[in-house]
């Protein structure tokens, strides 16, 4: 009996040994799983930031650009925009040549073509509405650096006209693919034919020296002939006194 219960006492102390061995190795097995695992985290950390550089050299013009960074090959990045046209606020008289400006902000313009239009429209309500196209061409006149040119060829009548200029392909226009100048209006002006002040002024004055000069020649004429007559008169009363003394000396010598 006694033996018995040594030999159960024994057996117990042999499984705690053994439970104790098992709970220690599944602690360090637990220890190194974790240690491993925390070293590949870091390595995939630092593989995470340098894809995130890589990434981040992204495109700096969002507003031209595709999803992907990518230019139209049509479009040359030129990016014309109106900046001055002819001023016609007051009254301006027709006919009158319309001109407009164009700024190039963008690339310099080599093979995309900038189309515009003179429209004559039937009133100057905004949005602008198309009109009857008077003329037309493509934006080529360059006057500056980054400045163009375009004009009418003959001067326009009475109306209200404006310029408008088409973006080329491949410009990454976002809703519209135009743009309109100010309206200009033209009035109908009645104007009289006037001399110039330098022309009436010369002829006024010669006017009157000659009418000057008539009204002396008239009135030299007349003292002339007054003095005509008066010298007859002299004369004739001359004579008749003559005479007379003449009679009475006839008379006396008889």
């Amino acid at each position: 009996m006694f033996r018995l219960f040594r030999n159960q006492q024994k057996a117990k102390t042999n499984l705690k040994v053994l439970l104790l061995i098992f709970q220690l190795s599944v602690i360090f097995s637990l220890t190194f799983a974790i240690c491993l695992q925390f070293s590949d985290d870091t390595s995939a950390a630092f593989h995470d930031i340098e894809t995130l550089d890589v990434s981040l050299q992204a495109c700096t013009d969002f507003q031209h650009t595709d999803k992907n960074c990518h230019y139209d090959k049509r479009w040359d990045q030129s990016d014309l925009h109106l900046s001055d046209q002819t001023d016609t606020k007051g009254t301006v008289c027709s006919p009158v040549a319309l001109f407009a400006e164009l700024e190039n902000t963008g690339e310099k313009l080599k093979k995309s073509k900038w189309k515009w239009e003179l429209h004559k429209l039937k009133n100057a309500r905004k949005p602008l509405k198309d009109g009857n196209v008077i003329e037309k061409g493509f934006v080529s006149n360059q006057i500056g650096d980054s400045l163009y040119k375009i004009e009418t060829k003959k001067k326009m009548k009475p109306g209200i006209y404006a310029f408008k200029v088409y973006k080329p392909a491949g410009y990454p226009a976002e809703g519209s693919t135009f743009e309109w100048s100010e309206p200009m209006t033209l009035a109908k002006c009645d104007e009289k034919p006037t001399v110039p002040k330098k022309e009436t002024k010369p002829a006024f004055k010669k006017e009157k020296e000659n009418s000057q000069k008539d009204i002396q020649e008239k009135s030299n004429k007349e003292d002339a002939t007054q003095e005509a007559v008066t010298k007859e008169k002299e004369t004739q009363s001359v004579q008749r006194e003559s005479g007379e003394e003449d009679e009475k000396s006839n008379e006396a010598d008889q």
